[in-house]
């Protein structure tokens, strides 16, 4: 079975965390199909193609330059006219090169989606749609064409999948219906998050990185949790944390907060953490960590704490139940579906006092939660084989068949 990707969000030379979460599914469809991913990239610094092959994935990259003239609406039209233009000569290629696919699978609506329900229409290849946008629960999902096409691509798919519950509720609001529909959890590779066979301690480098200064003073003892993001502050709220942990210092400074990743408002958040009076150790940016590093960081830490405004449902909720923390997170979109009193604690949205009062609570009983309980739980599902089963159910050939033109 041959199928081709076509995801809105993917990792890249601009961006290797962005869509991270689709790259996993890919990789658990090549375990079982030959599996191809086209991704158009704008904002590069020059026109590039690569084909890379990972494994059993074969990816086709197009990198073109974003357009500047001081006209905004002519940039959006050739930067569009440019996106169109590689994305064919990607479908071109991969055909020729690879022969017809059985399957078209789209992560991401609108735009792939169109292109997918055309080719349905010219060729007879049946698509499928994997939604993970939060647009339909913040509200941001406006535009008279925009909702009629996204209306017509969602009734003509095989198949339609989000990761939560919650979400495909929200894109029915919307009038985006479909009577095959099935939820599609997030995968995290649980043999490389697991909870460290040394009782939670990192790895003398990352303990170098983040405690030179401290390392010598004996009686510093700090419990530490961790934030994992993209530092979008919009939906994240990394701010109403920030905030949330001043208030918390004034009861207690034994504590750490490692807040990891990288994006568009980290410089920004640094400058505000200064400005609250936050400094290291108290709270500490680590940058970007991947694999290993980021694992060790998990299991540092006594458990994670998130402060969404809107979300769907991050993975990072999955990857640090794998390496068995307790999760603090906001009653926002579908985490709630995955949250339960023994694996963590919900709280309104933009509550900071709320917050506070969650984390002091944890720093002194977080070692209460059964680790091995919430490690099972991600196995159970979030698991590479829960997943690939239900991605083998996604793609059951018989329906296929039935919906093919």
């Amino acid at each position: 079975m041959k199928i081709l990707f076509l995801p809105r969000w993917y990792p890249s030379k601009n961006d290797p965390m962005l869509g991270l979460f689709i790259k996993r599914h890919v990789e658990v469809a090549s375990d079982f199909a030959e599996v191809f991913v086209l991704v158009v990239v704008a904002g590069h610094r020059h026109f590039e193609t690569e084909i890379l092959k990972e494994g059993k994935m074969i990816t086709h990259y197009y990198y073109y330059p974003t357009v500047k003239t001081p006209f905004l609406f002519i940039n959006k039209m050739i930067s569009q006219l440019c996106w169109i233009y590689y994305l064919a000569k990607g479908l071109l290629k991969i055909k020729r090169k690879h022969g017809r696919v059985d399957l078209i699978h789209v992560n991401i609506l609108t735009r792939l989606g169109v292109i997918a329900w055309i080719i349905r229409q010219l060729w007879g290849i049946p698509y499928i749609v994997t939604e993970h946008w939060s647009r339909y629960i913040n509200g941001s999902f406006k535009g008279i064409v925009r909702s009629w096409l996204t209306r017509l691509v969602v009734h003509g798919a095989v198949k339609i999948s989000t990761v939560t519950v919650n979400l495909w509720e929200s894109m029915q609001c919307y009038g985006l219906t479909n009577p095959n529909y099935m939820q599609l959890s997030n995968v995290v590779d649980t043999r490389l998050f697991k909870p460290s066979m040394i009782g939670c301690e990192p790895s003398t480098e990352l303990n170098t990185t983040l405690d030179r200064q401290y390392k010598d003073q004996q009686c510093y003892n700090p419990q530490r949790f961790i934030h994992v993001s993209c530092f979008e502050d919009r939906s994240k709220n990394i701010s109403g944390l920030l905030r949330a942990l001043v208030n918390l210092s004034k009861v207690t400074t034994n504590f750490e907060c490692l807040l990891v990743g990288e994006g568009l408002d980290l410089e920004v958040l640094k400058l505000y953490a200064e400005r609250l009076g936050l400094h290291s150790p108290q709270v500490q940016f680590t940058g970007l960590l991947e694999g290993k590093k980021l694992v060790e960081a998990y299991c540092s830490a006594s458990f994670m704490v998130l402060f969404s405004n809107y979300e769907n449902m991050p993975v990072v909720i999955g990857e640090a139940f794998a390496c068995g923390l307790p999760v603090i997170a906001t009653r926002t979109g579908g985490i709630a579906e995955y949250m339960t009193e023994w694996n963590g604690q919900l709280i309104n949205v933009g509550e900071e006092v709320a917050l506070s009062s969650s984390i002091s609570h944890f720093l002194y009983h977080a070692n209460e939660f059964d680790r091995q309980r919430i490690r099972n739980y991600a196995e159970k599902y979030f698991g590479t084989d829960t997943v690939e089963k239900q991605l083998k159910e996604l793609y059951n050939l018989h329906l296929i068949t039935n919906f093919a033109l």
